[in-house]
């Protein structure tokens, strides 16, 4: 079972301004997709200041697999439909045609695996 602080705490690390080290950030956020697909941890994800952060990852653009570690955990979310709505309402489909070039590289990767 993860400690739901834990959560809170990486998504903090990923907002951060402190100058945290790429790989740090990209573990944060694989750890993060990774419990999001567990319908348990869904909510804590959608909470503020939480789910302000998270999207403001995808509109920063940040590089390489940061991001796309963030589309997998969005996507995770999404498998509900209430979290759909709720994420729909923060004008997260703007957010994904910005990102929608970092999409098609995931779901290419996924076809040659």
């Amino acid at each position: 079972c993860i400690n739901i602080r834990n959560i809170k705490y990486l998504i903090h690390v990923m907002d951060s301004e402190m100058g945290v080290e790429d790989k740090v950030l990209e573990a944060a956020a694989m750890a993060l997709a990774n419990f999001s697909a567990d319908f348990y941890y869904h909510e804590h994800f959608l909470k503020e200041p939480e789910i302000t952060m998270l999207l403001k990852i995808l509109h920063e653009g940040k590089e390489g697999r940061i991001i796309e570690h963030v589309l997998a955990l969005i996507t995770n979310l999404c498998t509900n439909p209430a979290n759909a709505q709720k994420l729909y309402q923060k004008h997260l489909g703007d957010l994904l045609v910005k990102n929608l070039d970092v999409g098609v590289r995931i779901f290419m990767k996924s076809l040659y695996r």
